[in-house]
């Protein structure tokens, strides 16, 4: 006698059942359109899940290598939280050790893994007559022991002498008067042929190591062309500023004296940098600057000896109680630097030949497109941005990612942002969050004001989840962009919503599968390729195999991209196409507009485009009716039906003047078509049909009977029924309700 495991729960009525996706399978299953399922019972936890436990009748060979039984008995467990897959337990004691189990605490009963995806995608298009097909192939491939890849590791048991200067690029933004003094220190980079120091605005890390101190000062405005000399030693520097209204010894000796003299501190060389304001003419307006550098031979500490100001006694400093003013620097010698400012956004603009940005910028994803294309677009100046990413740095991203093995195990967000943080001068270029915008938890504050208060919000994360999710993020005015590669990383697509987000990313989403099922260019667009790779044990740990130079070809094309459609006001779908040869062709797809359509707790997108498509059709049969099937997508997670296009009347249909009969030939294969050419994205959603001219749009006994058939066959996937009447002036839709 078989003996079956317990879930721990009580018996309930079915009817009791609160869950929504409880309640859903109960349905399907008691629609007897599921004859190979059969409800034994449903039941509560005391944590307030519900389980339906139910016998699945598999399809197994004559003498199945592995011990599944022809009917085995599971419980699925659904959650009040909804945030992971219906888990679904073999209840059979002597259920066989197969792979791709769940790892639980306990052996019994024991947990099916039915998906490679994560639930936050399968969710998007979960219903329970594809859920208990699932589970059905699962059992019958385990049996046959084909479940489990051969290219799957087998899983665990357990578990001038020439010298440059770089400065910050806002020294002197606010002007020499506001602050005359500005105290630099650095260090040297020294590869023997060309010597750079770098200063920084000194803090406590950078005190450990100091190979000079920088000091400024400011001379009056000066007409240009006024120096005509370089000076080589302190005191031709002190002449020389003195002609322009600086007291250059007099100055540095009071620095000298108020300056912490630590051990590092007086072992470093001094740099003087000069401002020099200049005028066309003598007391004329300034125009611009010169800045000059000078580096002294000298020490600080032997500086302060040759001007008078102390002695060193056994390694350390005696001051003067009365300095002696007689050394005029002669003896101190000065080489003069190369200045070269850090890169401030303008320049970095400059350089690019375009304008700079600071709009806020919130991306969604850090992975190979994103950690490339951000760091580009804030190379040329553009935007301050926010990254959002929850993934870490593996082995295997290294191969397309910006950074390298070194930084294996670090949270790919944080190194984008500290990454792109360093590349401008200046504080706030770019900040991350560590977090998973679907689920942020802890962090979720910080997720959701990035949101709220960014200009733009940049999807990178290739995920369809997460495309809908910000498309319908309430609260945030930003515009959003969504930009990622195909699955063999050929092809780079951009979705830009309208500045006045009008027309929203889930249905420019739409419109680009819509262009893909129909573009004979792009006909394996959405195909995954020969091959994808495993890079870890886990069933979901799967890669595709896409080219480096590929995503750094695309995350070029990208950077522009996103900064052209943020030029316009209007909304983008391109599609760039790279050719064997890498040349590439761009793809612009037009955008119609949208009509949105409530009824029921379902709403309803479709285009104008397929409107006018349909009447198209309708005048072309006249005084025929005609009509054929609707082409879409349906979300049920957020109960949302999507039209794109429409198959006419099938060849065999039967059309009469006040009588319609779709035919099917040919209609399966075209179906399919669209289906495999946007990964199942696209596929039957609904019928249409004409009524000739004169009548109205009412539906006849016919058209009722019809729609109450075609609501009850969509009802079975958990999707409404839908139906178009096509009239002389108008149409009318029928959204069935959802029982």
């Amino acid at each position: 006698m078989t003996e079956f495991a317990s879930i721990n729960a009580d018996n309930i009525d079915p009817t009791a059942l609160k869950l929504s996706r409880a309640r859903a399978l109960v349905s399907a299953l008691e629609s007897a359109e599921l004859p190979y399922v059969g409800l034994i019972s449903a039941q509560r936890l005391k944590s307030g899940a519900e389980a339906l436990i139910v016998d699945v009748e598999v399809e197994l060979g004559q003498e199945p290598p592995v011990a599944i039984q022809r009917c085995e008995r599971v419980a699925v467990v659904f959650t009040e939280s909804d945030d992971s897959y219906p888990e679904v337990y073999a209840l059979r004691t002597d259920f066989p050790h197969v792979p791709h189990l769940n790892c639980r605490e306990d052996d019994v009963p024991k947990s099916l893994c039915l998906y490679e995806d994560a639930w936050a995608e399968v969710r998007l298009r979960w219903t329970p007559s594809g859920f208990v097909e699932r589970i059905r192939t699962w059992l019958a491939l385990t049996a046959e022991g084909k479940l489990h890849g051969d290219d799957q590791p087998l899983e665990p048991i357990l578990l001038g002498r020439f010298w440059r200067l770089v400065l910050p690029s806002d020294l002197f933004s606010a002007g020499p008067s506001e602050a005359p003094e500005r105290l630099l220190v650095g260090k040297t980079t020294d590869d023997n042929k060309f010597n750079v120091l770098i200063a920084q605005r000194p803090n406590a890390g950078q005190r450990a190591r100091m190979d000079f101190v920088a000091t400024t000062f400011q001379t009056d405005p000066q007409q240009h062309g006024v120096i005509r000399r370089q000076p080589k030693s302190l005191a031709d520097l002190a002449a020389m500023m003195k002609d322009s209204g600086a007291d250059l010894l007099g100055e540095l000796r009071k620095r000298l004296r108020a300056w912490e003299m630590t051990p590092e501190f007086r072992k470093a060389n001094l740099i003087i940098v000069a401002y020099f304001p200049k005028t066309r003419s003598a007391g004329g307006a300034v125009e611009t600057r010169d800045v000059w550098s000078f580096v002294t031979e000298s020490s600080l500490e032997d500086l302060g000896k040759k001007l008078g100001l102390w002695d060193v006694l056994n390694g350390h400093v005696a001051p003067f109680l009365s300095p002696d003013l007689s050394g005029d620097g002669g003896d101190i010698r000065i080489d003069v630097l190369n200045i070269s400012f850090g890169l401030s956004r303008a320049q970095a603009a400059a350089l690019n030949g375009v304008s700079l940005s600071t709009i806020a910028l919130t991306a969604v994803g850090a992975g190979a497109l994103g950690s490339q294309v951000i760091p580009k677009l804030l190379q040329s100046g553009f935007g301050k941005w926010t990254v959002i990413d929850d993934d870490h740095l593996l082995p295997h991203n290294v191969a397309r990612h910006q950074f390298s093995s070194g930084y294996v195990g670090l949270p790919k967000a944080d190194l984008v942002a500290t990454f792109c943080d360093s590349i401008l001068e200046g504080d706030g270029n770019a900040k991350s969050i560590v977090a998973n915008v679907l689920s942020p938890g802890e962090k979720e504050p910080d997720v959701h004001r990035s949101l709220e208060t960014a200009d733009v919000i940049v999807d990178f994360s290739a995920s369809v989840a997460v495309g809908r999710f910000l498309a319908r993020f309430p609260g945030a005015s930003a515009r959003r962009i969504s930009v990622f590669l195909n699955p063999t990383g050929t092809d780079l697509v951009v979705l830009a919503e309208d500045s006045a987000r009008t027309v929203p990313l889930d249905y420019l989403e739409m419109i680009y599968y819509s262009e893909v099922a129909s573009n004979s260019a792009l006909e394996r667009h959405l195909s995954r390729g020969e091959q994808r790779l495993r890079y870890a044990r886990s069933c979901r740990d799967l890669t595709s195999t896409v080219p480096e130079d590929l995503v750094g070809l695309h995350s070029g094309i990208a950077s522009r991209a996103i900064r052209d459609a943020l030029s316009n006001d209007g909304p983008v779908i391109k599609i760039w196409k790279t050719n064997p040869e890498l040349s590439v062709d761009c793809v612009s797809v037009p955008v119609p507009p949208r009509i949105e359509i409530a009824a029921n707790t379902w709403r309803l997108v479709v285009t104008e485009q397929l409107i006018q498509k349909v009447h198209t059709l309708r005048e072309a049969k006249l005084p025929n009716e005609t009509g054929g099937v609707f082409i879409g997508h349906f979300d049920t997670a957020a109960s949302v039906a999507y039209i794109v296009d429409t198959l006419p009347a099938p060849p065999d249909s039967k059309e009469y003047p006040v009588h319609y009969i779709r035919g099917s030939a040919g209609l399966r294969t075209l179906v399919k078509g669209m289906e495999d050419r946007t990964a199942t994205m696209l596929h039957y959603v609904g019928e249409w049909h004409s009524h000739p001219n004169g009548y109205s749009c009412a539906p006849s006994g016919d058209d009722q009977k019809v729609f109450a058939w075609l609501t009850r066959w969509m009802q079975i996937d958990g999707y409404p029924g839908l139906m178009l009447i096509a009239g002389e002036q108008t149409e009318a839709w029928f959204i069935g309700r959802m029982e």
